[in-house]
This record gives structure tokens, C-alpha cells and sequence, in this order.
């Protein structure tokens, strides 16, 4: 994507929701400097968590794994 109108813009948001309502992450890879511009302005960026935004395939895995790992739980202290 080198290029972000609001059409695709809208387009992420619906299927970052999509996701979210399924308990699922979206994780951008290396989006170039006008649509990551685009995003950040929208606010996008806040809401899918700039965690989510990764360099390149390698870190973008990377990403994905940890979202996989499960979570630790703490022990109920009574």
C-alpha cells in the first residue's frame, strides 16, 4: 500500500472491528511513510496499538507470536 484515501482507511477500521469482535489482532507490516502518516493523523494508530506495527515480516512474526503466548495467570489470593 503506498498510498491511504479515506476509503481504505475506513476499510481498516471495519476490519480491525471485524477482528476485535472475534478476539483477533491486526498487525500491519512495514507500511510506508504516507499511509503510516495517514493512520497516525485518523488516529488509527492509537486504537490498533502501535505494538501492532512492525518494521518487517520477521518482527511482524515475531508480534504474532507474542500474541499467541498464553497469558499468565495470577493466582486468586483469599
Amino acid at each position: 500500500m503506498a498510498r491511504l484515501c479515506a476509503t481504505g482507511l475506513d476499510a481498516l477500521e471495519d476490519l480491525m472491528e471485524k477482528l476485535q469482535k472475534k478476539k483477533k489482532d491486526l498487525i500491519l507490516c512495514g507500511p510506508p511513510a504516507q499511509p503510516l502518516f495517514a493512520l497516525e493523523r485518523a488516529g488509527f494508530m492509537d486504537r490498533l496499538g502501535r505494538e501492532n506495527v512492525c518494521a518487517d515480516v520477521d518482527s511482524s512474526l515475531e508480534r504474532a507470536r507474542e500474541l499467541l503466548r498464553p497469558k499468565a495467570v495470577v493466582p486468586n489470593s483469599q
